[in-house]
């Protein structure tokens, strides 16, 4: 992916758009420092990630889990609370179960917390998913800038609805969230803001004013291969 530059605006609901192998993921990636970036590129109110890491949580694409791992659904909402530990802490908080319970509720996955998460189905794997997300943000001084990659891939209309409306109320809290999307027809439905994205930047801005027919266009238009360039000569 091309060197590129992009600001996100606080509070708001911002898709990033574009065609398999565009660098959506790859760029959320590179926010959250699992792939390699210049020195300070990636800014979180104006600090380095490294100070400003308990402010972000993160939903994977489900693709990337092992669901054989024995652990079960309640477990997995808990890891959001890691950072929340004391150093040698032997066992888990009451506190961290009844947070993860919360955020089970909001998710509509209350009854399924002690579930193997293998035998969810692939709506209520991302629900988990958001729950941890969740109860990130119900720490001390706990997450505020949600980074979601395709949480809307593979899930049924129902908990389509469900996770957009749990991502506008943390809008509506001023969350920040980030999200790969794919399904263009919702993207002025979903989002305040969209970044369209063919490994370098097309456009960048309120969906209003940038996501139009021309921009889509250019985005999903692919690059000109090496034949026709020379057939140009």
């Amino acid at each position: 992916m091309a060197s590129l530059s992009i600001d996100f605006e606080q509070g708001k609901m911002s898709a990033i758009v574009g065609p398999n192998g565009a660098g959506k993921s790859t760029l959320l990636k590179a926010c959250l420092g699992l792939l390699p970036t210049q020195e300070d590129s990636v800014r979180f109110y104006g600090e380095s990630l490294s100070k400003k890491r308990r402010k972000i949580a993160y939903v994977p694409q489900r693709s990337s889990i092992d669901w054989n791992f024995p652990i079960n659904v309640r477990e997995v909402v808990q890891q959001g609370l890691i950072k929340d530990l004391k150093f040698f802490q032997m066992f888990t908080p009451k506190s961290h179960k009844e947070m993860a319970l919360r955020a089970l509720q909001k998710v509509g996955l209350e009854d399924f917390s002690e579930r193997q998460i293998a035998k969810l189905s692939g709506g209520q794997q991302q629900r988990m998913f958001l729950a941890r997300a969740l109860v990130q943000s119900m720490m001390n001084d706990g997450a505020d800038i949600f980074l979601l990659d395709e949480p809307f891939a593979g899930v049924d209309a129902s908990t389509e609805k469900t996770i957009i409306g749990v991502l506008k109320q943390l809008s509506r809290e001023g969350k920040t969230i980030i999200a790969v999307h794919h399904n263009l027809q919702t993207v002025s439905e979903y989002f305040d803001n969209v970044v369209l994205l063919n490994t370098t930047l097309i456009a960048n801005g309120a969906v209003g004013e940038v996501f139009t027919d021309e921009a889509i266009t250019r985005t999903y238009l692919p690059p000109p291969s090496l034949e026709s360039f020379v057939e140009g000569f």
